[in-house]
């Protein structure tokens, strides 16, 4: 009895065995080829959003030009510098514009709020600029479409442990 109870034991152990490891040369692929799509999508992301960020920039230098340096001004720099120095981690790149996203909208509502810089002439064009250079909602779409179908390969215990093995990570929508 005890060696039936051994062997349907060392059975159970290569049965789970066998199973995480096809469940993980199924896996890998898929993870691969959705993790290219997010990489690509953002790629087409990326172009529109450099440029929008640079008018950000010159909308921070707008306001200070006209006569006061907002509190969010050191953040917009400080973001600034993180978007231009990320290497090639794409949830990494995908935070840090969330981050300008929310910093972008921000100002652009003190410029709106202020008297001072509803007035300037160069803090409105450069508000109209910066709003204006927002990527297409096309793009923005189909990106977090590909994070959606990526991180959804993660869902439930087993593939999400098959993912980590693999060093496979969700990756973040982008915020607009």
């Amino acid at each position: 009895m005890l060696r039936a109870i051994r062997r349907i034991f060392v059975l159970l152990i290569v049965a789970a065995i066998a199973g995480g490891v096809l469940l993980a040369v199924t896996t890998r692929p898929k993870l691969d080829d959705t993790d290219r799509d997010v990489r690509t999508t953002w790629s087409a992301l990326r172009a529109p959003l450099a440029t929008r960020y640079d008018d950000l920039g010159q909308l921070n230098a707008a306001m200070a030009a006209a006569g006061r340096r907002v509190e969010v001004a050191s953040e917009i720099d400080d973001a600034l510098k993180s978007w231009n120095r990320n290497g090639s981690d794409v949830n990494t790149q995908i935070s840090a514009a969330n981050e300008l996203e929310g910093l972008g909208t921000r100002i652009v509502a003190i410029a709106a709020a202020s008297p001072r810089f509803s007035a300037s002439k160069a803090v409105v064009d450069a508000v109209n600029h910066y709003q204006q250079s927002a990527p297409s909602r096309t793009l923005i779409d189909r990106f977090n479409t590909n994070v959606d179908r990526s991180n959804a390969l993660r869902d439930g215990v087993l593939r999400r442990v098959v993912a980590n093995v693999l060093q496979h990570q969700d990756h973040p929508h982008f915020a607009a």
